[in-house]
């Protein structure tokens, strides 16, 4: 038998991390699995879904949900896919806008430049934003991202491993985020 969703959020509201992280632990997996519809990517799924829980936890005293809780969580979920759906969709396009189609076409005929090579100029630069962002964040938000998206650890073993709370990791981890997202849209 699952959680009862609608009672965990008022536990939620009150502050109860016990019920917080057992909402999380719950729900995390499908949500991801939900998100990963949109993005194609579980590594951008499970950043929107901890970015959704990290917003839960920070506005849970001003979100106010009429109905199903458990609802409200995946239309959160989905909105937030769309979002990054459209902000890639919008980076593309301003690529595009610079140079008009009889450009391109141009480009590809006289480079033989296929839209794969395209796509891998344009993937080339993101992992050196992305690089150059990860090397900017402060040592411990530097080791906490790293053992989490590199060597794969759950935010448990870091917890363990650091010596620090997983309330801790969860923060350094949506920090490190919020500097490569920084980082991302400067560029765009």
């Amino acid at each position: 038998m699952g959680i009862n969703y609608d009672d965990c959020w008022e536990k939620v509201k009150e502050g109860d991390v016990k019920a917080f992280e057992n909402l999380f632990k719950t729900s995390n997996s499908a949500l991801c699995l939900y998100t990963l519809h949109f993005t194609k990517d579980i590594f951008i799924a499970q950043e929107i879904v901890q970015d959704l829980f990290l917003s839960l936890w920070q506005g849970k005293e001003k979100i106010n949900i009429k109905g199903s809780f458990k609802s409200y969580l995946y239309q959160s979920a989905h909105n937030k896919a769309i979002n990054y759906i459209i902000q890639q969709k919008t980076r593309k396009q301003t690529v595009n806008k610079l140079f008009p189609d009889e450009v391109w076409l141009s480009l590809q005929e006289k480079n033989k430049i296929d839209a794969n090579f395209i796509e891998q100029l344009e993937a080339d630069e993101t992992e050196i934003i992305v690089n150059n962002a990860i090397n900017t964040l402060p040592e411990q938000c530097n080791k906490v991202f790293t053992l989490s998206r590199f060597e794969g650890k759950s935010i448990e073993e870091i917890a363990d491993l650091l010596k620090i709370t997983t309330h801790t990791v969860r923060s350094h981890i949506y920090k490190a985020l919020e500097i490569i997202r920084g980082s991302l849209e400067k560029k765009a």
